[in-house]
């Protein structure tokens, strides 16, 4: 599709490490260049791992820092957020003034300020909320209250817009992450051993990823017919450095210390992923984990709990098997049929990347982000 005019999109991160929401801008803004849009990604200075991935994909960007509240915060940080909320709007209108952005695409509850500089331009601007971690009386608040400052509000799941109590179909809409079906298959590059099923669990090593759960569930199988191994891919974050020491004496209760294994950090998941058998997410909490639409992709049949869109995406049963959250007994049970239901196995593993609904892909994400801005422009 061609566009005599390529309009500019400015999306406004409150991260400025490589995640989900970074990579969809960079995946699903490389497919809006055909639709006549360019992304402008801004984000806070945090090393240069995404400026150099941004690079890599042709795209410019631009660095701001934004103030966040956090929990737990004294009476200090507070002053000091309602002091730099006025300095950061100015900042972000003279950004938007100098690129000529015309809309603005705010991507997490705490980019708040982008959502006021782009009212103040008489810019459109769409709001994007993708986290259920939050406290939810706070998503209410927002959505209630502030949200409608926006010109639409779109969440990264149904079940993100349940959570936040948001019913008004004129000026909401979902915009999924996606898999790139292209990056993420199945592969035979890595022989898998005789016999042996391996298990993987991708995410950073934080509570919300249940991984205590996890290895509770796994310390109750006992010795199975079918033997396993288990990888767990993902950062040691510091700030969760006790958390870490508790999985590992978890193991150790367990006697697991030869079945589980720490991966650490990643860099290419997708390589990865290919030579397992199974995959298991047992977050405790997500909104649209990517994650499990790549191994889905990659053909791992998952267990995963039911958190985010997981039922959105998951046939219960026939593509997967979906389990409680925080509920190692559910997730024990489901995990053991997976490794010795070699015939229910295999038939997921046949069904889960054809599952992937087109919503859920860079080329169905894309239209419905174009859906989405060319809505927003109608109105102004």
């Amino acid at each position: 599709m061609e566009h005599s005019e390529q309009r500019l999109v400015a999306s406004v991160l409150v991260d400025g490490r490589i995640g989900g929401p970074q990579r969809r801008a960079v995946q699903v803004g490389t497919v809006l260049r055909e639709m006549g849009w360019d992304t402008l990604p801004v984000f806070p200075p945090m090393g240069s791992e995404f400026p150099n991935y941004l690079a890599e994909h042709g795209f410019r960007s631009a660095t701001l820092s934004l103030s966040r509240l956090r929990r737990q915060r004294k009476i200090w940080g507070i002053l000091r957020y309602l002091f730099r909320f006025p300095i950061e709007v100015w900042s972000l209108m003279l950004l938007f003034r100098k690129h000529r952005v015309d809309l603005v695409h705010a991507n997490s509850l705490f980019a708040f300020q982008a959502v006021v500089a782009a009212r103040l331009m008489g810019r459109p601007v769409v709001w994007h909320f993708n986290d259920m971690a939050l406290p939810r009386a706070l998503c209410v608040f927002v959505t209630k209250c502030l949200a409608p400052l926006a010109t639409m509000r779109v969440y990264s799941s149904r079940k993100v817009q349940t959570f936040h109590r948001d019913s008004n179909e004129e000026v909401t809409a979902l915009l999924h992450p996606p898999v790139d079906l292209d990056r993420f298959k199945p592969s035979g590059a890595w022989r898998k051993s005789e016999g042996e099923l391996r298990l993987i669990a991708v995410g950073n090593v934080n509570p919300l990823k249940g991984y205590h759960d996890l290895i509770d569930a796994l310390g109750t199988l006992g010795d199975l017919v079918t033997p396993w191994r288990l990888n767990i891919a993902g950062a040691k974050l510091e700030t969760a450095a006790d958390y870490l020491s508790e999985l590992e004496a978890a193991i150790k209760r367990h006697k697991l210390e030869k079945r589980v294994a720490f991966l650490g950090a990643v860099d290419d998941v997708a390589a990865l992923m290919p030579g397992h058998d199974i995959f298991i997410m047992c977050s405790r909490s997500e909104s649209g984990p990517m994650v499990l639409l790549e191994a889905m992709a990659c053909g791992l049949p998952p267990v995963a709990t039911d958190v985010g869109f997981v039922r959105e995406v998951v046939a219960d049963g026939e593509s997967g098997l979906i389990v409680p959250p925080n509920n190692s007994p559910a997730l024990a049970a489901a995990i053991h049929r997976m490794i010795e239901d070699s015939a229910f196995r295999q038939q997921v593993a046949t069904r889960v990347r054809d599952a992937i609904a087109p919503p859920y892909t860079i080329a169905g994400a894309a239209m419905a982000h174009d859906a989405v801005y060319r809505r927003m422009m109608r109105r102004y």
